[in-house]
């Protein structure tokens, strides 16, 4: 993420189960370097049961924000408003400028020069 300078990462639930819950499981060097953060929304029972298990299987525990909102729309900003927020605090307390991003500005610098 450009604001915390931090690795980010999205799956949907089934699909982060085949990507990550077996190092979240058998690494716990790599388990502790990550921080998951779950975004529910009106799911299933089934993925609801789904995410218990993929807690007590990987040992982690998940973060978990619920959308506030009376529609699809307002839970969007909602989303947009709250995780940027997060991201740059995540930025100040981890030691960095979360408006620094010469990476991106040098990257299309040298883009528009091809």
């Amino acid at each position: 993420n450009e604001n915390a300078k931090l690795f980010a990462l999205s799956h949907v639930l089934s699909e982060q189960n085949h990507n990550e819950l077996v190092p979240m499981a058998m690494n716990r060097e790599m388990r502790e370097k990550f921080f998951y953060l779950c975004i529910e929304g009106e799911e299933s029972s089934k993925n609801s049961k789904r995410m218990e298990m993929v807690e007590r299987i990987s040992g982690q525990t998940f973060v978990r924000i619920r959308p506030e909102g009376r529609n699809i729309l307002e839970k969007l900003f909602f989303l947009v408003h709250y995780l940027d927020l997060l991201t740059v605090m995540a930025g100040i307390l981890g030691g960095y400028n979360p408006e620094d991003v010469r990476v991106l500005e040098n990257l299309k610098k040298d883009l528009s020069k091809n």
